[in-house]
Protein backbone atom coordinates (compact mmCIF):
# COMPACT_ATOMS: atom_id res chain seq x y z
CA UNK A 1 0.00 0.00 0.00
CA UNK A 2 1.33 3.35 -0.90
CA UNK A 3 1.77 6.31 1.37
CA UNK A 4 -0.73 8.20 -0.02
CA UNK A 5 -3.50 5.48 0.14
CA UNK A 6 -2.39 4.69 4.05
CA UNK A 7 -2.89 8.62 4.05
CA UNK A 8 -6.28 8.34 2.93
CA UNK A 9 -7.62 5.66 4.75
CA UNK A 10 -6.41 7.32 8.00
CA UNK A 11 -8.23 10.19 7.04
CA UNK A 12 -11.46 8.32 6.04
CA UNK A 13 -11.26 6.40 9.40
CA UNK A 14 -10.54 9.61 11.25
CA UNK A 15 -13.96 10.66 9.66
CA UNK A 16 -15.78 7.87 11.00
CA UNK A 17 -14.91 8.15 13.96
CA UNK A 18 -16.06 12.17 14.59
CA UNK A 19 -18.86 11.45 13.10
CA UNK A 20 -19.55 8.70 15.54
CA UNK A 21 -18.43 10.51 18.33
CA UNK A 22 -20.66 13.46 17.35
CA UNK A 23 -23.64 11.35 16.91
CA UNK A 24 -23.52 9.68 20.21
CA UNK A 25 -23.11 13.47 21.96
CA UNK A 26 -26.55 14.06 20.39
CA UNK A 27 -28.17 11.08 21.17
CA UNK A 28 -27.34 11.49 24.68
CA UNK A 29 -27.85 14.89 24.67
CA UNK A 30 -31.81 14.04 23.33
CA UNK A 31 -31.92 11.32 25.47
CA UNK A 32 -30.88 13.63 28.48
CA UNK A 33 -33.90 16.09 27.97
CA UNK A 34 -36.36 15.84 30.86
CA UNK A 35 -39.33 14.62 28.64
CA UNK A 36 -41.93 14.37 31.32
CA UNK A 37 -45.47 13.42 30.48
CA UNK A 38 -49.01 12.85 31.64
CA UNK A 39 -51.60 11.56 29.26
CA UNK A 40 -55.25 10.76 30.99
CA UNK A 41 -58.43 9.71 28.91
CA UNK A 42 -61.77 9.22 29.85
CA UNK A 43 -65.12 8.32 28.11
CA UNK A 44 -68.23 10.29 28.97
CA UNK A 45 -71.30 8.42 30.29
CA UNK A 46 -74.47 9.22 29.08
CA UNK A 47 -73.43 9.57 25.91
CA UNK A 48 -73.23 6.86 22.87
CA UNK A 49 -69.70 8.34 22.17
CA UNK A 50 -67.64 10.82 23.45
CA UNK A 51 -64.60 11.50 25.51
CA UNK A 52 -62.16 13.93 27.16
CA UNK A 53 -58.19 13.59 26.97
CA UNK A 54 -55.09 15.63 28.90
CA UNK A 55 -51.95 15.27 28.37
CA UNK A 56 -49.01 17.18 30.09
CA UNK A 57 -45.24 17.11 28.87
CA UNK A 58 -41.77 18.85 29.55
CA UNK A 59 -43.13 18.94 32.75
CA UNK A 60 -45.79 21.35 31.67
CA UNK A 61 -44.61 23.68 29.15
CA UNK A 62 -46.91 21.93 26.54
CA UNK A 63 -50.65 20.79 27.34
CA UNK A 64 -53.18 19.67 25.50
CA UNK A 65 -56.74 19.34 26.24
CA UNK A 66 -59.93 18.49 24.32
CA UNK A 67 -63.58 17.01 24.69
CA UNK A 68 -65.45 14.72 21.96
CA UNK A 69 -68.99 14.57 21.82
CA UNK A 70 -71.34 13.28 19.57
CA UNK A 71 -75.31 13.00 18.55
CA UNK A 72 -75.74 16.23 20.86
CA UNK A 73 -78.17 19.09 20.03
CA UNK A 74 -76.97 20.98 16.61
CA UNK A 75 -75.64 24.34 16.77
CA UNK A 76 -76.00 24.51 20.97
CA UNK A 77 -73.67 25.73 23.66
CA UNK A 78 -72.24 23.94 26.17
CA UNK A 79 -70.29 24.11 29.40
CA UNK A 80 -66.95 21.99 30.20
CA UNK A 81 -65.94 21.96 33.64
CA UNK A 82 -62.49 20.26 34.90
CA UNK A 83 -60.56 21.50 37.72
CA UNK A 84 -62.27 24.02 38.97
CA UNK A 85 -62.12 25.97 35.06
CA UNK A 86 -65.04 26.07 32.96
CA UNK A 87 -64.80 26.53 29.45
CA UNK A 88 -67.81 26.79 26.69
CA UNK A 89 -68.20 24.74 23.86
CA UNK A 90 -70.78 25.13 20.51
CA UNK A 91 -71.65 22.36 18.86
CA UNK A 92 -71.78 21.82 14.70
CA UNK A 93 -74.37 21.76 12.97
CA UNK A 94 -74.03 17.99 12.87
CA UNK A 95 -74.24 17.48 16.80
CA UNK A 96 -70.84 17.38 17.68
CA UNK A 97 -68.74 18.85 20.14
CA UNK A 98 -65.52 19.13 19.12
CA UNK A 99 -63.63 20.84 21.73
CA UNK A 100 -59.42 21.78 21.77
CA UNK A 101 -56.91 23.62 23.55
CA UNK A 102 -53.46 23.11 22.99
CA UNK A 103 -50.65 25.35 24.19
CA UNK A 104 -47.27 25.37 23.89
CA UNK A 105 -46.45 27.50 26.66
CA UNK A 106 -42.55 28.35 25.98
CA UNK A 107 -43.21 29.33 22.55
CA UNK A 108 -46.05 32.06 23.59
CA UNK A 109 -44.09 32.82 26.77
CA UNK A 110 -47.29 32.17 28.68
CA UNK A 111 -47.57 30.07 31.46
CA UNK A 112 -50.18 27.67 30.67
CA UNK A 113 -52.92 28.50 33.15
CA UNK A 114 -55.63 28.41 30.17
CA UNK A 115 -55.39 24.68 30.91
CA UNK A 116 -55.52 23.50 34.37
CA UNK A 117 -53.42 20.64 35.45
CA UNK A 118 -55.15 17.38 35.80
CA UNK A 119 -54.23 14.05 37.66
CA UNK A 120 -55.87 10.86 37.41
CA UNK A 121 -59.26 10.74 38.78
CA UNK A 122 -60.20 14.36 37.88
CA UNK A 123 -63.77 14.52 36.48
CA UNK A 124 -64.63 16.05 33.48
CA UNK A 125 -68.73 17.48 33.11
CA UNK A 126 -70.82 18.51 30.21
CA UNK A 127 -73.62 19.90 29.99
CA UNK A 128 -76.21 21.63 28.14
CA UNK A 129 -79.63 21.43 26.52
CA UNK A 130 -80.81 17.93 27.43
CA UNK A 131 -76.92 16.68 28.27
CA UNK A 132 -75.56 16.00 31.73
CA UNK A 133 -72.58 13.78 30.81
CA UNK A 134 -69.48 13.17 33.13
CA UNK A 135 -65.84 11.56 31.94
CA UNK A 136 -63.16 10.22 34.40
CA UNK A 137 -59.50 10.72 33.33
CA UNK A 138 -57.10 8.25 34.27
Amino acid sequence: MSKTTKKNYSLQIAAICTIAVLAIGTTQFALAKDDSRIKLEGEFNQVDDGKAKFESRDNGDRKKFSVEITSVDANAEFTIDVAGTTFTATSDAFGLIDFNLDTQCEDDGSDCSDIPDMTSGEIVTVTGPNLLAQATLS
